[in-house]
């Protein structure tokens, strides 16, 4: 498995394609709650983070774990 800068579906089959079994999301599926839809399109180019309060919250996020996510560096803008 691996993780880490897979943003896109084209990371995504990129990293199989180099011997992946399995790739797992971390903070593009935080801030992107559909991305498994989203990824099927080659057109697909996500957002990266700074993601600001409300998009969290918007993406169904608790304000206590987007308070949390405010002590990542640079994932949440001021």
């Amino acid at each position: 498995m691996v993780a880490g800068e897979i943003w896109s579906g084209r990371d995504a089959e990129k990293a199989l394609q180099f011997g992946a079994d399995l790739v797992a999301l971390g903070k593009a599926a935080i801030g992107i709650p559909d991305w498994p839809t989203k990824a099927k399109s080659d057109d697909f180019m996500p957002q990266k983070p700074p993601y600001t309060e409300a998009q969290l919250l918007a993406a169904d996020l608790s304000a206590t774990f987007v308070g949390y996510m405010k002590k990542w560096p640079n994932f949440v803008a001021e």
